[in-house]
């Protein structure tokens, strides 16, 4: 039986996408039943590519379909961390979920800098406000 996950919504009704790793991890804690924590906890991402995975990618924007820098929130954010494909953000939030749950330190992706940023932007087709670099 495939477990129906409900996300938080925002003040407009609407699924509330995170702006960061660990706001995608406190939103996990909202959301997820404790057998499925309890699962990943074990297992990590194994099995959860077209469960959670799916999951992830499709709500929270990760196919960079959105039109808002809301929309792409989390998608910026492991954009401008070398991240780009949907499959890999999933999975990256999923592994972190893993160590998190566990009660283990999460270490985030560090920033990309300099030439390395640029090169990222260059390669994929983003929206311009994407291509501003973070505060």
């Amino acid at each position: 039986m495939k477990t129906v996950l409900q996300s938080s919504v925002d003040e407009t009704g609407q699924a509330l996408i995170p702006e960061d790793l660990q706001g995608a991890l406190a939103e996990l804690d909202k959301v997820l039943p404790q057998s499925l924590k309890a699962d990943i906890a074990a297992r990590g991402s194994e099995g959860q590519h077209f469960a959670l995975g799916e999951w992830i990618r499709n709500t929270w924007g990760l196919w960079g379909m959105g039109n808002t820098e809301r929309d792409l929130a989390l998608r910026k954010y492991f954009l401008l961390r070398g991240l780009t494909r949907a499959d890999e953000m999933s999975r990256s939030v999923i592994e972190a979920y893993q160590f998190h749950l566990r009660g283990e330190p999460v270490i985030e992706l560090p920033l990309l800098v300099g030439e390395d940023l640029q090169r990222a932007l260059t390669r994929i087709a983003i929206p311009e406000f994407l291509r501003k670099y973070p505060d």
